[in-house]
């Protein structure tokens, strides 16, 4: 009897394992299968780029035949330092909501981005690297919002934008705050 105990607990193991082994290979699977559908769009990308080059090649030559179009070299405008498209930004909008509704200064901001995507920032690099963290803030009006600075040295704040509650709002229009005056045209007749 034990030893039939015995074999059960061992068919028992074996059926676990190969369970666990046929989930492992469908994983496994499906991520050859991504894999191979990102290789063929990389491909077909390679592709269309490689044919956009030969055509302007061609027009430039039939247009500036003495102009080798090698000559203005290679540009890598987007590096991916920062992971995905995007990303940079969204590490800075996600730390400043975060941090809501205290301001986080510029220093801050970068001192975290340095730290998060493990980048290795000379000082000569720091203010080209503070001025992208400002442009890329500055296209997001409506979710952050640019502090004045405190003082001529000092640095500047974000703060995420907070929307008043319908209360705040009807206090402010009572209150004329923030209203441009009206023209003597405007509202006579």
């Amino acid at each position: 009897m034990n030893e039939r105990a015995a074999l059960v607990g061992k068919l028992s193991r074996r059926d676990e394992a190969l369970l666990c082994r046929q989930a492992e290979t469908a994983k496994a699977q499906e991520l050859a299968d991504s894999l191979l559908a990102d290789l063929q769009a990389t491909e077909s990308t390679a592709a269309h780029a490689k044919a956009a080059l030969e055509a302007l090649d061609t027009v430039l030559a039939s247009a500036y035949p003495t102009v080798d179009p090698a000559t203005g070299g290679t540009v890598d405008a987007w590096a991916g330092k920062y992971g995905r498209r995007g990303s940079f930004k969204a590490f800075l909008l996600t730390t400043i909501e975060r941090a809501s509704p205290a301001p986080v200064t510029t220093a801050e901001l970068f001192s975290a981005a340095v730290s998060h995507f493990a980048l290795n920032v000379t000082s000569e690099q720091r203010r080209d690297f503070s001025r992208n963290l400002k442009i890329a803030l500055r296209t997001e009006p409506t979710r952050v919002e640019e502090l004045p600075r405190t003082s001529t040295r000092g640095a500047t704040g974000w703060r995420w934008r907070t929307l008043g509650t319908l209360e705040d709002i009807a206090r402010q229009v009572e209150s004329h705050e923030g209203a441009y005056p009206l023209r003597p045209e405007v509202g006579s007749k």
